[in-house]
């Protein structure tokens, strides 16, 4: 599985991107179509399990 880590706080285009998805917290965790914002292994593995992928 493939993906990007961005950090907010030392990258400007990372923030911008972060305020464009609504910013409000992070981490700010984008799967297809989905928006999870925090820590959540439930709903992570859900989109994750939809995608056809898993950890």
């Amino acid at each position: 599985m493939q993906w990007d880590e961005r950090d907010v706080e030392t990258s400007a285009q990372a923030a911008r991107e972060w305020k464009a998805l609504g910013g409000t917290g992070t981490p700010v965790i984008v799967i297809g179509d989905e928006r999870i914002v925090g820590f959540q292994p439930q709903r992570i593995d859900a989109a994750l399990a939809k995608r056809g992928a898993g950890r």
